[in-house]
């Protein structure tokens, strides 16, 4: 990993901490608007693997933007 790529790279812990950050607000909000433990439920799994999926685009984007340069240059 280069140095810019790490720096602009997310760390796991910050990750997890917003993650987990999110999921809980997201649930206490949809329980609180639907009274619905199951709808809670379903949300926030749905919300987790959203941001599951834009991190591991994210990864990836990282992962192709130096090879790209590097095939350029």
């Amino acid at each position: 990993m280069t140095r810019q790529t790490r720096r602009m790279a997310l760390p796991f812990r910050t990750f997890f901490r917003v993650l987990v950050l999110v999921l809980c607000s997201n649930a206490v909000t949809v329980y609180l608007a639907s009274h619905s433990v199951r709808l809670a439920i379903v949300t926030t799994l749905g919300c987790s693997l959203l941001l599951q999926m834009v991190y591991f685009a994210r990864v990836l984007f990282l992962v192709w933007r130096p090879s790209r340069r590097w095939a350029k240059g």
